[in-house]
């Protein structure tokens, strides 16, 4: 008379306190037949969360031959994931030792316009893309004299620097006026229903600092910019 015999196996693995693998099962007639199968697959490191591009950018409007950083915001950040940013239009340089592939970039603009910016972030996970579109607004490099030229007509702000009151004179009407900080933030926009190409701003309520002030040409998509000093 044959008796079926019991077995049972166990995998350890170093550093753990439990077997990561256990088989039991009887032996009939020479074969193994397995009746209860125990693994543990969470002593593998985790696969991380899928990523989420994200960043900022300082400033976001400036001149050409600023000085443009990012800042990523991305998560997760462990284990470190690829980073591909693409920017467009190609006129513009990374400077610092940074390149496409840096976590941080920092970059030059050297031609006025809007930019479109891109981060692609990838992990063992997947990948994610973050797109803003015309993202950086470059415009021609102007002195704190406040002047930029426009099809040939020199439009300026005096006195600059300003304490209370300042006087635009444009050349062209003007249809809305914005004024930002260096911060890209936005700080005042006045529409004029009637255009003007000649405008008194009241400054008293700004702090001292550096402002830019985009003047919009009435009936076109152009724009020009002064750099105003307050203080």
């Amino acid at each position: 008379c044959i008796y079926a015999v019991s077995r049972y196996y166990q995998w350890l693995s170093p550093g753990e306190k439990f077997p990561m693998l256990e088989v039991s099962g009887l032996v009939d007639e020479g074969s193994f037949i397995p009746s209860l199968v125990r693994y543990r697959d969470y002593y593998r490191p985790p696969m991380p969360p899928m990523p989420m591009a994200s960043f900022d950018a300082n400033p976001l409007i400036c001149f050409t031959h600023d000085t443009v950083r990012f800042n990523n915001l991305s998560t997760p950040t462990e284990p470190l994931p690829q980073y591909e940013w693409v920017i467009n239009p190609s006129t513009f340089s990374f400077i610092d030792g940074t390149n496409n592939q840096s976590i941080e970039p920092v970059v030059v603009f050297e031609q006025q316009g809007a930019y479109d910016i891109s981060l692609i972030v990838t992990n063992e996970a997947g990948s994610d893309t973050l797109e803003r579109l015309a993202y950086i607004n470059v415009s021609s490099d102007v002195s704190i004299e406040g002047s930029d030229a426009f099809d040939g007509i020199v439009a300026r702000v005096y006195p600059n620097p300003v304490l209370d009151v300042c006087n635009i004179d444009a050349g062209f009407f003007i249809s809305m006026i914005e004024i930002y900080d260096l911060d890209g933030k936005l700080c005042m926009r006045q529409e004029y229903q009637l255009p003007k190409d000649q405008i008194v701003l009241d400054f008293s309520v700004f702090k001292d600092g550096i402002y830019l002030l985009r003047l919009y040409q009435a009936g076109q998509n152009t724009a020009v910019t002064l750099k105003l000093k307050k203080g």
